[in-house]
């Protein structure tokens, strides 16, 4: 696929990568591939923290215990420690969706891909859908304050922000994402505006295009400010480990706020596993045992609200699959303006 090379193609982060390559180079570039099985690192694609990685059972005490939908069973054996003995009382933090809507709260991204920085200002609007009968989230507003420092060239300022766009997020009630809206309309934009270049795209590449918008908005957006933390329910009172993967709560000097933390550190038969690829559905485990990905997802939020302050994905992927180089670094930072924002519960 021919694309320009300049900052355009560069900030159209995976929605490139994804259609770069081909086989188990572009499996392993996505951090959730939509067609991987059910893991303790996904769910349909989509970030949601398995049972045994988020809460360890313990007692609580008064308005503290969360709702039981959320209780996950106590984890076995020496990789998930569970804190207590069945005894103490140990206080456990909910964490409650509590955004109120029409919600409109400006927010700034660092988004690192690559060598490349660039630096985006937007507008995250969450609002009824009437489709859904649930949240729609949008962004909005959408300026491109500086790729590598420098302002855009004047004739590429449209192309650079329809790059950084991403499809709305259909949310539930509870905070968690049920889907994503407008991603094949977003991608034939992209083409037909030059953003992906003028090669004709195969099925094969515009179903990779689409899945890469598709993660870009779900995982590294709403999963990681609000929606993987709202399907945990509360907040870890102890770090749990399961095979390379780390769920925890971290210390943070600001009142009222939680710092929740994601992370996966996964090679050879663990990240075959996670990107979906068995030897009993006819791949070669056996490709990644050269790889390297570390994951990290993580929040400093409102646990009543979960309104964060600010949010951060990375992914760095190192090595090779067969004698092919695998390399990706991916960072998105966002803060919340919530003190200018309009509706949203604030104030």
């Amino acid at each position: 696929m021919g694309r320009r090379a300049s900052s355009i193609a560069i900030v159209t982060s995976l929605v490139v990568a994804g259609c770069a390559g081909s086989g188990a180079s572009v499996e392993v570039l996505q951090a959730r591939p939509n067609d991987a099985p059910d893991s303790p690192v996904t769910t349909g694609g989509r970030l949601r923290p398995a049972p045994e990685l988020s809460l360890p059972v313990v007692p609580t005490t008064g308005s503290t215990e969360a709702p039981a939908s959320t209780a996950a069973s106590a984890p076995t054996g020496t990789d998930s420690p569970v804190p207590g003995d069945g005894t103490t009382q140990v206080a456990v933090t909910p964490l409650k969706f509590g955004w109120t809507v029409p919600c409109a709260v400006p927010a700034t991204e660092m988004r690192e891909f690559a060598a490349t920085t660039a630096n985006v200002k937007y507008v995250v609007r969450l609002e009824a859908d009437p489709e859904t009968n649930g949240l729609v989230m949008r962004q909005t507003d959408v300026q491109v304050v500086d790729v590598d420092g420098k302002a855009p060239a004047a004739t590429d300022v449209d192309l650079v922000t329809l790059g950084m766009r991403v499809p709305d997020v259909l949310v539930g009630f509870d905070g968690v994402e049920t889907g994503v809206r407008g991603a094949p309309e977003l991608l034939d934009e992209m083409i037909a505006t030059g953003v992906l270049g003028t090669d004709p795209m195969t099925d094969a590449e515009r179903q990779d295009a689409i899945t890469g918008l598709e993660s870009n908005a779900s995982l590294k957006y709403w999963s990681t400010w609000v929606g993987g933390w709202a399907g945990l329910g509360r907040v870890p009172t102890a770090a749990t480990n399961k095979g390379g993967i780390r769920l925890e709560a971290l210390p943070t000097p600001e009142a009222g706020r939680v710092r929740l933390r994601y992370s996966e550190d996964l090679t050879g038969t663990g990240l075959a596993e996670a990107v979906g690829v068995t030897v009993e559905n006819g791949g070669d485990p056996t490709l990644y045992d050269k790889v390297r990905r570390v994951n990290v997802i993580e929040a400093v939020t409102d646990p009543a609200t979960l309104r964060p302050d600010w949010a951060s994905f990375s992914i760095d992927v190192t090595g090779t699959i067969a004698n092919e180089p695998a390399d990706l670094h991916e960072v998105h930072t966002v803060r919340f303006d919530w003190a200018s924002s309009t509706g949203c519960g604030v104030g």
